[in-house]
């Protein structure tokens, strides 16, 4: 008796199926891992300026009001979101009274920026208002 060459329909659905499935997980996977690098470029960029401001603390004796004073000598450009390519949220302090660098310096400062990973291991405890998405990262002046 000769037999058929060849693969039944549902031996090609199944198949198809199992390959579905795989690029589902891969597509998946590869979502997150571009969250995450998304996000550790964010927190980088952050301690940059952390840094920046630390220095030129150093050389004025009070932080800046204003990041853009940091180029070009303490910092080349001042980074943005990898996404949005928006600037990151700098709070310069104390806010009460408001430093102006004149009559009240600036002695203290916050950095966020807004994160796309909910579960990133070092985001906020509480969420910065300002940000849109799942959760934000917070850098502070050092004491």
């Amino acid at each position: 008796m000769p037999t058929k060459k060849g693969f039944t329909l549902i031996e090609i659905l199944v198949v198809i199926g199992v390959i579905g499935i795989i690029v589902a997980a891969g597509s998946v996977a590869y979502s997150n891992s571009q969250e995450k690098s998304k996000d550790k470029r964010r927190k980088s960029d952050i301690e940059a300026i952390r840094q920046a401001l630390v220095i030129a603390k150093q050389d004025d004796g009070y932080y800046k009001i204003d990041l853009t004073s940091l180029t070009p000598k303490y910092i080349k450009s001042i980074p943005q979101d990898p996404v949005t390519n928006q600037n990151y949220i700098f709070v310069p302090g104390p806010t009460i009274p408001l430093c102006d660098n004149t009559s009240t310096y600036c002695t203290n400062f916050t950095l966020t920026t807004c994160l796309e990973n909910a579960n990133d291991p070092q985001q906020d405890s509480s969420k910065n208002s300002s940000c849109s998405t799942p959760a934000s990262y917070t850098l502070t002046s050092p004491q």
